[in-house]
């Protein structure tokens, strides 16, 4: 039951691995046919095929994050998540990843990366499809959980220790008795960011 926590996490971070890397395929493929698209425009042809392929795509696309569409001048279509964080903007797709949280590296953090830059998104931006729900479950039904098997566990262990102080022990001449169980103090988690001294090392 001790190990039931820790690996419902572990299912956590492998599902948003996995709808992550499902994310960052349709991307790809959305900005892909998005240049398709104005190619086959450029030379006077209407693309149908591809512009209902692109409507397939953001509708899958859909099931695993919100998104929000912005179709531009050259028929192209912008795809932004996370209150308007651009994932396809015309035959360029932002890619997303996983890492773990500053304060606690089993927990998960999605982040996009365009170029260079890569920033978390946090959470209450990331409405609907099934990244949010494995977020909302993590961030909210798994940690309520841990903490009150972790309130559970320290309140039986204080009371079976005060209740083992009150007899004695076999030694001469007799003691109180010891703890049977060693409760430990709440401990406050360092974000891994954290400098070690005033020079950074």
């Amino acid at each position: 039951a001790a190990q039931q926590p820790s690996e419902l996490q572990a299912g956590v971070v492998s599902d948003l691995k996995a709808n992550v890397d499902v994310i960052n395929q349709l991307a790809k493929q959305i900005a892909s046919v998005n240049d398709q698209i104005a190619k086959t425009r450029g030379s006077g042809h209407t693309p149908n095929d591809l512009l209902d392929q692109r409507e397939q795509l953001i509708s899958k696309l859909g099931e695993r994050v919100a998104v929000s569409t912005l179709p531009a001048d050259d028929d192209t279509v912008g795809v932004f998540i996370g209150g308007g964080q651009r994932l396809v903007l015309g035959n360029s797709a932002s890619t997303l990843q996983i890492s773990g949280d500053n304060y606690d590296a089993q927990r998960a953090v999605v982040s996009i990366t365009e170029g260079s830059i890569t920033r978390p998104l946090d959470e209450s931006v990331l409405t609907g499809g099934s990244v949010a729900a494995l977020l909302r479950f993590q961030n909210k039904d798994l940690q309520d959980a841990k903490n009150l098997l972790g309130q559970l566990a320290a309140a039986i262990g204080t009371r079976v220790n005060t209740q083992n102080s009150l007899g004695l022990d076999l030694s001469n001449p007799p003691g109180k008795g010891a703890p049977i169980f060693n409760v430990a103090p709440p401990r406050v988690l360092p974000a891994s960011t954290n400098q070690r001294n005033a020079s950074g090392s």
